[in-house]
């Protein structure tokens, strides 16, 4: 009990982008703690994070007390617990054993962001993500709103009112304790009241700590230890069969891949990678496939890398756009030469399913059953895996992935987009490559052709599916992606008020939706609101769709906000800094955040090409 009196234990819990480490850096800017703030969204790593500080000065019973906080991976907006990666759900779990040596945290902070709204896919998410460690979780929970500025002088009790059901269910699991945060005030009495109810609620549970079932910690244990055996046995046998390759792969001078995976999948990010282009990723959907290359690794190697438009990542194959299996083919025609290989790309960030399988298994049919014997699984958001080996995240993830990666021939490389480094892992691509080709020569796309052709004569569809709904599902994405518009808009106009003061640009002149008489109807002129009434009956239609948006959109606002916090960086010490450099970089991020302007009639327009070819 002495120990529980002398230190407080927290672990914060909370969606990506939910202001979790934000909030540790607000409270330890009131503590005697390290000096430097972790910025949000920094690592990407599944391990936890162990801060502390000693709570000082101000009111309150904490004076003098030192204070433990436990920093987690976040799970994706609207992601149920099943689209977690299995790596990320042990590390929740054993965020408890960070707050050694006693058993566990006193109090668990719940994040939830104020930026967005609260909706019965973000309850479910979390409810789900709290069950990892049983219903007594609840007892020990305080939610924490943070971004508390996003109020704008409405009180919390309205917000939560206006909020409805969803949020109210959540803080009645937790006995109705909540407090706000606004993570860009320095008003030291948020804090002091903050940890007050911590200790509050601690006095409340008579000092002890939330303990979770040692048979669910011994049993991930035990997972690990059989992860860590199964994943050196299979990197061994990758090792032996590229071995027996030694003295028979030569150098190509030409090199021609095709990207293929899911909406974003990262596959436009690959190949920047792969060509070593500094621009920044377009935002909007790939559309049709197109051909880049360029002399990679060498002067003497010329490298084609074909882009492609992804397939749903949770909708069978049935569901994919007639237009996007047509660029799938078209791929095939725009280099006369056969590709040497097909890359899949998978990120790491998110779990695999059997369904995933499933629907890679369908859409990878366009090309034919010899597509897999050229074909590399490319994990993407390498950065996400720590110190945990490419091999054991296989292992993790279970038979599903297995069952790919076996199916590519235990062929499967990582990326990490974020850290290009010296280029050595494009040059291993490249090597992998090279002893695929040594021992399959080409892709032949003729044989392929007359195979499709064939087999889709003669199956029969498994379930049939509306084309119509097909249609409205690609228009609905469309629509969520003109609402994403308009938040990164506002936070581009907020952050260049901030840098620029009055001499900021006029959006009002500068961003104009262009694209409104058009991207909200179809082809037959039936608006699209009214249209997906049809898609939104089905609440399972409609809670996938969200599955596959939540990422995309964290994703790309984690990218703005980093991008513009860079610049903002840049013009706080510009007197050492080029002011012709400085503007460079702001227009080139200016003309990538006003492609919105035309991203959604774009869309709609070349979908509609698509449809009548």
């Amino acid at each position: 009990m002495e120990q529980q009196q002398d230190e407080l234990r927290v672990v914060v819990l909370g969606r990506v982008q939910s202001g979790k480490t934000s909030l540790i850096n607000t409270v330890l800017s009131q503590c005697m703690a390290e000096p430097e703030p972790i910025k949000e969204g920094s690592t990407r790593s599944p391990h936890c994070l162990k801060r502390q500080g000693d709570i000082r000065g101000g009111r309150g019973r904490g004076r003098g007390r030192k204070i433990t906080l436990v920093d987690t991976h976040g799970w994706w907006e609207c992601y149920l617990l099943e689209d977690t990666a299995e790596i990320v759900k042990q590390e929740l779990l054993l965020s408890v054993r960070l707050c050694g040596p006693a058993p566990g945290p006193n109090v668990v902070l719940l994040a939830v962001a104020l930026d967005v709204p609260f909706t019965e896919q973000h309850r479910e998410a979390i409810r789900q993500h709290m069950g990892l460690f049983g219903e007594h979780i609840w007892a020990h929970i305080i939610v924490v709103f943070t971004k508390g500025d996003c109020l704008e002088g409405k009180s919390i009790e309205e917000h939560i009112w206006e909020q409805g059901e969803a949020i109210r269910w959540i803080l009645e699991k937790c006995g109705d304790r909540f407090h706000v945060v606004d993570n860009q005030s320095l008003d030291s009495d948020q804090v002091l009241q903050l940890l007050s109810k911590v200790e509050a609620l601690t006095s409340a549970n008579r000092g002890s700590c939330f303990q979770i079932d040692e048979e669910i910690l011994k049993a991930v244990d035990e997972k690990r230890a059989t992860v860590k055996v199964k994943a050196k046995a299979r990197k061994d046998a990758v090792t032996q069969q590229r071995k027996l390759l030694e003295g028979e792969v030569r150098p190509l001078t030409s090199v021609r891949m095709v990207l293929l995976g899911w909406v974003s999948s990262g596959k436009t990010s690959v190949r920047n990678t792969i060509l070593d282009e500094n621009e920044l990723a377009s935002r909007m959907r790939t559309l049709c496939s197109d051909m880049k290359q360029s002399n990679v690794a060498g002067p003497g190697r010329q490298v084609s890398v074909i882009d492609t438009p992804g397939w749903w990542k949770y909708f069978p194959a049935t569901y994919t756009p007639k237009w996007v299996k047509r660029e799938l083919k078209r791929s095939l025609t725009l280099d006369v030469r056969c590709p040497h290989a097909f890359l899949l790309v998978l990120p790491l960030d998110v779990s695999f399913l059997k369904e995933q399988r499933e629907v890679i298994e369908d859409n990878m049919k366009v090309f034919g059953d010899l597509v897999w014997k050229y074909t590399i699984v490319l994990f993407t958001w390498g950065d996400m895996l720590g110190d945990v080996s490419i091999e054991e995240h296989i292992e993790s993830e279970g038979e599903p992935l297995r069952w790919l990666v076996e199916k590519c021939g235990n062929r499967y490389h990582v990326f990490d987009n974020m850290n290009r480094g010296d280029g050595s892992q494009v040059t291993e691509l490249l090597q992998m490559i090279e002893e695929m080709v040594a021992s399959n020569s080409v892709f032949c796309a003729n044989a392929v052709e007359q195979k499709s052709t064939h087999r889709e004569a003669e199956e029969t569809p498994v379930k049939s599916v509306n084309v119509e709904v097909v249609e409205l599902l690609d228009q609905e994405w469309q629509s969520l992606n003109k609402q994403l518009e308009k938040e990164i808009k506002k936070i581009w106009t907020e952050m260049d008020c901030k840098i620029k003061g009055n001499d900021s640009i006029d959006h009002d002149a500068n961003f104009k939706d262009e694209s409104d008489h058009t991207a909200d109807s179809d082809d037959e002129g039936k608006p699209v609101g009214q249209a997906m009434a049809d898609v939104q009956q089905s609440s399972e239609l409609r809670d996938q769709l969200l599955r596959e948006w939540g990422r995309r959109e964290a994703i790309l606002l984690e990218r703005v906000r980093g991008i513009l916090a860079e610049l903002q960086t840049s013009y706080d010490v510009s007197s050492g800094v080029s002011k012709k450099e400085l503007m460079l970089s702001y227009e080139k991020v200016w003309r990538w955040i006003k492609e919105s302007d035309h991203s959604t009639a774009s869309l709609t327009s070349e979908v509609k090409k698509r449809k009548m070819q």
